[in-house]
């Protein structure tokens, strides 16, 4: 996550998710946006959802009235989200995500320690899940989540939510290895993919809260009709 993605259309989808998930806060959350530097790049500018109120507000309208607010005072940053509320009994984690082997390390261990209690974690990586290509301590690891990283905070106790960007791979093989390896590296007997045009989010559910997010998969499909579509994975 960089702060200069703040607002995008992508943020509007991934907020709203986490909403939907804990019941607009009746369960507890921990976002971790795993926060890297801002680039010269032109990610972070899909912006036109806010230009159209009557395709997108409906959703989610508290969300999108405060996500419009915050870019219309040019105010893109997670510490703005954080101190916006529209993530009710969430806590936050706005450190910058080191390169270094050990850095790194040190940094999850205190993600990790300021997570405690909390029920939902959501990692916001840049990209997703490491990747073969880019293990920890290289240049540009920083904008995956490591599987240790995804493995220790599920066997702290806590259903694990993921954003992560589609390669280029056809969608449905690519979800398909994913849930299976997050469910190899967790333990989890099941895990849910949460698709969009432009990336998915994998949720990690402890054993005694599926039934709540399955629940709470049916409310957004419902409620993000045609823009979000659910699936559950039972993985034997």
């Amino acid at each position: 996550m960089k702060n200069q993605y703040v607002g995008d259309v992508n943020d509007f989808v991934k907020y709203g998710l986490v909403r939907t998930l804990t019941t607009t806060g009746q369960q507890s959350s921990f976002v971790a946006w795993l926060l890297t530097p801002d680039d010269l790049s032109d990610d972070g500018r899909k912006l036109g959802y806010l230009d159209a109120p009557p395709e997108w507000r409906h959703r989610d309208p508290t969300l999108f009235d405060g996500l419009h607010r915050l870019i219309a005072e040019d105010a893109r940053s997670v510490i703005a989200v954080a101190d916006m509320g529209i993530l009710p009994g969430a806590k936050f984690y706005t450190e910058i995500v080191p390169v270094g082997v050990t850095e790194r390390s040190q940094h999850f261990t205190m993600l990790l320690h300021h997570a405690s209690g909390q029920e939902l974690v959501f990692f916001d990586p840049d990209n997703g899940l490491e990747i073969p290509s880019c293990p920890p301590g290289r240049q540009g690891s920083d904008k995956y989540l490591l599987w240790r990283e995804l493995a220790e905070t599920y066997q702290a106790g806590h259903s694990v939510l993921v954003y992560q960007h589609f390669p280029r791979e056809a969608r449905p093989a690519f979800v398909d290895r994913m849930t299976r390896r997050i469910a190899e590296a967790t333990g989890a007997c099941e895990v849910f993919a949460f698709q969009t045009s432009h990336v998915v989010f994998l949720l990690v559910p402890q054993r005694q809260e599926a039934e709540y997010y399955a629940e709470r998969a049916q409310a957004i499909e419902n409620q993000w009709e045609g823009l979000v579509v659910p699936l559950r994975v039972a993985v034997s």
